[in-house]
């Protein structure tokens, strides 16, 4: 997921010169708004890539306990699929961020898409059944 994001990110950086001292509920420049956005996703990705971790640990657990070559699939479906949602993530947002041709408002879309994006794949794995220990 951070070969996506850390391109859409930069983006989002390339007009933030320093870190905005705004509260983020009250945020109202472009760089304010930027800012809170990055801090943000930054810890959405987080808890993706942490989330991220313990599914592929998982399956790959079951893959090797599995006695069919069939049942072998979880962890090459798991790639599969977390490797089709950063594509389409990076689609989206950039469609979402092109809307705005450049202006101030393109960092923002694409922030808030990212933020967005990060989310669902959150609670997609939190329907996913634990790993265990």
């Amino acid at each position: 997921m951070i070969r996506i994001i850390l391109p859409l990110v930069l983006l989002m950086l390339w007009t933030l010169p320093v870190h905005a001292d705004d509260d983020c509920a009250n945020a109202t420049t472009t760089v304010a708004i930027q800012a809170c956005q990055t801090e943000k996703l930054i810890g959405l990705q987080s808890d993706v890539d942490v989330r991220y971790k313990k599914r592929l640990d998982a399956a790959a657990a079951q893959d090797k306990a599995a006695t069919a070559a069939t049942d072998k699939r979880h962890l090459k479906l798991l790639k599969q699929s977390q490797t089709a949602f950063e594509a389409y993530t990076k689609a989206e947002c950039q469609r979402q961020a092109y809307m705005y041709n450049g202006g101030t408002m393109t960092g923002i879309a694409a922030g808030t898409c990212l933020q967005t994006m990060a989310s669902r794949r959150i609670e997609d794995m939190k329907v996913w059944p634990e790993p265990e220990e």
